[in-house]
């Protein structure tokens, strides 16, 4: 049943609701204060542009974002349902669990609970996990950010030129009026509590200056960053991602206690994924562990050497290993370009 609102009301109850000024919604919407007030007054109606852009910033579903419109040109109040989604995300599902990191991931979501740690940057060579991490921790945390938690990609961004382009389009933030893809990328995160991940920033580090004029703007803006160079601007925090511990292979533990440490871990679990009945054994444990530290106990290594077992025992992987160390080099079909 139809609410009793006319629009211009329940635009401003939403705006009241999201502690927007009216200055602040009219630059969002490319209107000035005193239209906008017109528009709550019910003295004007939107234009389908105008329409669309509120929908955007209220986040109105995908499904009632027609019906959206007409209602706000009709000067109808939406129904309750159009409204505001929580906790909304765009994190791509993993198709494995995560070895070996539980501490680094409670040293990040610790970290980024902090209030006045707003930007993180995960560092680390090429295939340590980095990414994956990030993942990880923005999926425990997206709870916390009414106003959603955001992966966006830049594996295949060169040009820091465009690092906003690429945030406007992951937040649906489209271009209106004259102002810059910077501007309306600033003005829509104003007032919104959200987590950005940005994913392989060292291709673009002279974008580090953008991200830094967005968190100034944005006071509830945190960014999780992965790079295997640090950002170096204000206010970041490095941390380091290390390669999964490796077992000695001068003194090996009993096969409980090497089955435990993370590199033996995750080899074991992706060798069995393409090998059923493989089983750490007296018998391989030694190779196993060479194998591992032959790939410096990077876990994209340790999945490319586990894949490597639909064709090669062991014992031949670990000797093809030692005779050609760029034997991974082909990489995963479906990663990323830089993985390939």
């Amino acid at each position: 049943m139809q609410n009793h609102l006319t629009f211009g009301q329940w635009l401003r109850d939403q705006r009241d609701q999201r502690g927007l000024t009216r200055d602040t919604l009219a630059q969002q919407i490319g209107y000035s204060a005193a239209l906008l007030r017109k528009l709550e007054t019910g003295e004007r109606r939107p234009s389908r542009q105008v329409a669309e852009r509120l929908a955007q910033i209220f986040e109105i579903t995908n499904n009632y974002s027609s019906t959206f419109i007409q209602q706000a040109r009709t000067g109808m109040a939406p129904l309750p349902t159009t409204t505001h989604v929580e906790n909304p995300s765009n994190l791509p599902a993993t198709r494995t669990p995560l070895i070996g990191r539980a501490e680094d991931i409670n040293q990040v979501t610790q970290l980024l609970a902090q209030p006045d740690i707003r930007l993180i940057t995960l560092t680390g060579p090429g295939g340590v996990g980095k990414t994956r991490m990030a993942l990880q921790v923005a999926t425990q945390l997206r709870v916390t950010f009414p106003n959603g938690v955001w992966f966006v990609d830049l594996t295949t961004v060169t040009d820091p030129n465009l690092v906003i382009d690429t945030i406007a389009q992951t937040l649906n933030v489209r271009e209106h009026g004259t102002t810059t893809a910077l501007q309306q990328v600033t003005s829509y995160l104003q007032t919104r509590h959200m987590l950005l991940v940005l994913d392989s920033f060292e291709q673009v580090l002279n974008a580090a200056t953008q991200l830094a004029m967005l968190l100034d703007a944005a006071p509830h803006l945190k960014l999780l960053v992965t790079s295997r160079i640090r950002l170096q601007v204000d206010g970041e925090h490095t941390i380091m991602v290390n390669p999964l511990p490796l077992p000695s292979l001068d003194s090996l533990p009993n096969l409980d206690e090497l089955a435990k440490i993370p590199a033996i871990t995750l080899f074991v679990s992706r060798a069995q994924a393409v090998q059923q009945d493989f089983t750490l054994t007296e018998a391989n444990a030694s190779i196993v562990a060479a194998i591992c530290t032959q790939v410096a106990g990077l876990p994209l290594g340790l999945e490319l050497a586990a894949a490597r077992l639909r064709l090669l025992s062991p014992a031949a992987l670990q000797q093809r290993l030692a005779e050609q160390p760029d034997v991974l080099a082909e990489g995963v079909r479906d990663g990323p370009t830089r993985q390939q």
